[in-house]
């Protein structure tokens, strides 16, 4: 979403993320490969004869530290997630950057919409990053401690992996219902 949205500013009239029909695809792709990779987790962890050992079915938390492959799946997320993080900042900066520079070009009465576009990429990059750095250091903790408690494991599963799939379609929504009746 944040490549689209640069993409759109820095290339306005080329930029491909403008036709639905190349949206679809790229959103389309993106949920097959999502759909596949959970499908294959949960198959290896089925073929392994392996059940989740948390009653919250958490692919991250294996009280027992003996399955392999939440092993791996955490290891990978804990690698991923935060190199993610660090490309969305970089990406934000570059938006807004862009659209400080377009903004000089234009009138006054485009600055509110960059405040407004500002103000949303703040959102979502602390969102994520409240969301992605605890979880990700508890589950790897959890990985690593004989013990840990699972109050803390059951309040990062249940609240701070929640903030994302929340604020994200939330803050979309605030800002389609903001241009539509504004």
């Amino acid at each position: 979403m944040s490549v689209a949205r640069l993409r759109v500013v820095v290339q306005p009239v080329a930029s491909k993320f403008k036709e639905k029909s190349f949206v679809l695809k790229h959103i389309c792709v993106s949920y097959i490969c999502t759909s596949c990779s959970a499908v294959t987790l949960t198959l290896l962890m089925w073929g392994f004869g392996v059940a989740v050992p948390f009653k919250l079915c958490s692919p991250f938390v294996d009280p027992t530290n003996n399955v392999l492959v939440i092993k791996i799946s955490t290891a990978f997320l804990s690698l991923l997630q935060p190199s993610v993080l660090v490309s969305l900042i970089a990406i934000h900066i570059c938006l807004v950057s862009e659209l400080q520079k377009s903004g000089q070009k234009v009138q006054k009465s485009k600055s509110q919409s960059i405040a407004s576009i500002v103000v949303q990429v703040i959102v979502l990059t602390f969102g994520s990053t409240f969301c992605w750095i605890p979880s990700n250091t508890i589950f790897s903790a959890a990985m690593f401690l004989r013990k840990y408690p699972l109050e803390l494991v059951f309040w990062a599963t249940v609240v701070i992996s929640t903030v994302n799939p929340i604020l994200y379609p939330l803050v979309f929504l605030v800002t389609s219902l903001k241009k539509h009746f504004a």
